[in-house]
């Protein structure tokens, strides 16, 4: 049996190999890292492949670092298909503790940017994960989809090229950085990145070994046209217009007539398609403040709204869905006129 004292010296003097071994082993993973940067990919260009090894990463043009990451190897660049494509991508690899697997994350609306929270989950998971900003550069709100009226060949990367290219790039990085290839791929999406994933799916199935595609904003001819349609409904004139006060009369009138429909009251409709709720309910009778009503004139826009936009001479649904705003003003998804959830989307 070892003595006391010797355990003691034996700790004190491998403590420190161990921490040199450490170093050494994550010194050599900087190297690699660094080293991805001459790696040489079909329209691709590599503008940075560094460790970062603080726990902290502030993005490209923000001010907010990320905080609580593990040490990973980022690696950012352009692809460029076309001319007139700029798939702003990063890619991020674990230096410690890689789970051997790939996951590819999703956008959300007219994306633009890349997808740093949702990167940064992924990598928390042990996943060697890429983002890509859908192959251009984001607008402001209202010009947020003029990119594909000014440039043809960035709605195709949005639509799809984008996704694929970068995830074709990341597998490379991957096997380049790990010396062997992801044994598993995932895409984890919603909202936009459920409709990506959809598109990863239909164009693309040997990319991912498998896709989760939430709340997908596909079928995106009629979304867009049942989203104009509802904003018509409440901004084609001053009277029709649906502010705080009147949607949180809508959002208590809803639940008062539909939430016990599933035997608890809870503040949450649990099967919409069981629901009769007619906004005219809520219309202002003799001496009500209007801020605890509805106008006609509001109560036909919210049925609009809520119905859905329909075609004008079949009366034939277009897309089953309205889109309304909840007591607090944030969106919320209306099936058939009732409140199913706010999609914002979470991992």
């Amino acid at each position: 049996m070892k003595s006391p004292r010797r355990v003691v010296v034996l700790s004190a003097v491998a403590l420190p190999l161990l921490s040199i071994a450490v170093l050494r082993a994550q010194g050599d993973k900087a190297s690699a890292c660094a080293s991805l940067a001459s790696q040489t990919l079909p329209n691709t260009t590599i503008s940075a492949a560094q460790a970062i090894t603080t726990g902290s990463f502030t993005p490209p043009g923000s001010t907010n670092p990320i905080t609580n990451l593990p040490p990973f190897c980022r690696v950012a660049g352009t692809i460029a298909p076309t001319s007139e494509s700029e798939i702003l991508f990063e890619v991020w690899l674990p230096l410690e503790n890689w789970n051997g697997k790939f996951a590819g994350v999703g956008n959300g609306g007219w994306a633009g940017t890349i997808s740093f929270a949702q990167i940064q989950d992924q990598l928390r998971r042990g996943y060697a994960a890429a983002s890509n900003n859908t192959g251009h550069r984001a607008g402001p709100q209202f010009d947020a989809a003029k990119f594909a009226f000014d440039h043809p060949e960035q709605l195709i990367d949005f639509s799809y090229r984008a996704h694929h290219e970068t995830t074709v790039k990341a597998k490379a990085l991957v096997n380049a950085f790990y010396g062997k290839p992801p044994e598993k791929s995932y895409w984890f999406g919603c909202s936009s990145g459920g409709y990506e994933g959809l598109q990863e799916a239909q164009r693309f199935p040997a990319d991912y070994d498998a896709i989760l595609a939430a709340a997908p904003a596909n079928n995106f001819t009629k979304l867009m046209a049942g989203d104009f349609d509802a904003t018509l409904a409440v901004l084609k004139d001053p009277a029709s217009n649906l502010p705080a006060s009147a949607l949180g009369v809508l959002y208590r009138g809803m639940l008062a007539a539909c939430d016990a429909g599933d035997g608890v009251s809870d503040g949450v409709v649990e099967d919409p398609r069981r629901c009769r709720f007619d906004p005219a309910t809520l219309q202002c009778g003799a001496n009500q403040k209007p801020e605890a009503c509805l106008s006609a004139a509001q109560v036909e826009a919210a049925r609009r709204v809520y119905r859905g936009a329909v075609d004008p001479k079949s009366g034939a649904k277009i897309y089953a869905k309205g889109v309304l705003l909840d007591r607090d003003g944030d969106p919320a998804i209306y099936v058939s006129g009732m409140r199913v959830l706010n999609p914002q989307c979470h991992p």
